[in-house]
């Protein structure tokens, strides 16, 4: 079973679904007077969802979602923000007729941040939110000093199949096979139980 044929289980559709992934990490920081003010953690994501098959009874569809979490740290070392930020957008076939270039996009965001607040006296001031940048925004003075890409700058270029990257990636790929398995086990189990009763 791969990824393509567990997410056909999951739609109900045998064929003209597509899926792509895109994932990404960032370490981000902002120098100020020569030294390190604010330093945050941001992972990316971003996904493509498109149905296309027009003979189905389903309605072709598109979604596109890209999302952000972050946990941002001050210059003392504490936490001082997490957040997640996720942006929806969806077309889909609200006519039926097999076709999205008369359909209007759908745009949806949703975005919530927990901050430290100041302590005056001992005792937390709620009114008083302590707020750095947001790592979401461009413009907003964020330095990208992720290791592995100022690797690639010196590098000219990272090596994929180096002997930790292919561990990554073979514990990443046996991770989804041991997944797609279990599930497709289970699945195959309630069908032979149903057969037999």
């Amino acid at each position: 079973l791969n990824s393509e044929e567990f997410l056909y289980d999951i739609m109900g559709v045998d064929e003209g679904l597509s899926v792509d992934i895109n994932n990404d990490y960032a370490v981000l920081e902002i120098d100020e007077g020569g030294s390190i003010h604010w330093v945050s953690l941001r992972n990316d994501i971003d996904v493509n969802l498109k149905f296309n098959e027009t003979t189905s009874e389903i309605a072709r569809f598109n979604y596109h979602i890209t999302g952000n979490t972050w946990h941002t740290y001050s210059d003392n070392g504490f936490l001082t923000e997490m957040g997640i930020s996720l942006t929806f957008s969806i077309k889909y076939d609200t006519n039926d007729d097999g076709n999205l270039d008369d359909e209007t996009t759908e745009d949806y965001r949703i975005r919530i941040t927990i901050n430290r607040v100041e302590n005056t006296s001992g005792e937390p001031d709620y009114d008083s939110t302590i707020n750095p940048p947001d790592v979401t925004a461009e413009g907003a003075g964020w330095e990208d000093v992720t290791p592995y890409k100022e690797a690639e700058e010196e590098n000219g270029g990272m090596d994929l199949f180096s002997g930790r990257n292919m561990l990554y990636i073979g514990a990443g790929v046996g991770v989804v096979v041991l997944l797609l398995s279990v599930v497709h086990l289970v699945r195959k189990r309630k069908k032979s139980k149903l057969s037999v009763e």
